[in-house]
């Protein structure tokens, strides 16, 4: 005679063994996935300062100098928005921050003529470490955050140098 009684599914350590499986999958799978969403910020950062760079130097050679910097932070500058558009400038950084753009910057000795700001506001700071901005520097130039185009800026701010670099300030 059949027992009717018989008990059907997994038993406590079965199902302990399957989350410990799993646990230690998701464990070893974190670092590959943060490792790859720092990459896409980082090649998502440098495709923006690319393009936002061509849009000024396109700027530059059509009207014989750099656009004017009256604006706010994250705000499109003036006689540009047929340049940039209205998509990438306006939003957040991948990397925190919002870009902006200096007519002239002073960064360490040096006043840099045309510069791109990735600037923190108190409500969205760049939140990049300087291994990950080392990381954009490689990509975009020498790797040396001191140096080059991608540069650290004022208050570790990251810059992109669109012009020259001069020890005068402009009259």
């Amino acid at each position: 005679m059949k027992n009717s009684h018989s008990k059907s599914g997994f038993t406590l350590i079965e199902l302990a063994i399957v989350g410990l499986i799993v646990g230690i999958l998701g464990a070893l799978a974190i670092p590959g996935i943060m490792k790859t969403m720092r990459a896409s910020q980082n090649s998502t950062v440098a495709n923006d300062l690319r393009i936002f760079s061509g849009a000024f130097q396109r700027y530059e050679l059509e009207h014989g100098d750099w656009p004017d910097d009256r604006q706010s932070v994250g705000e499109v500058p003036r006689d540009m928005e047929g340049y940039l558009g209205e998509g990438g400038w306006k939003r957040r950084a991948p990397i925190g921050g919002l870009y902006d753009w200096d007519r002239y910057n002073f960064h360490g000795f040096e006043l840099s003529e045309a510069v791109i700001e990735i600037s923190s506001l108190p409500d969205n700071n760049v939140v990049a470490s300087r291994e990950q901005l080392r990381e954009i520097d490689e990509l975009i130039d020498d790797g040396v955050l001191t140096t080059g185009r991608f540069q650290l800026g004022f208050e570790n701010s990251p810059i992109y140098i669109l012009g020259s670099s001069s020890e005068e300030f402009p009259e």
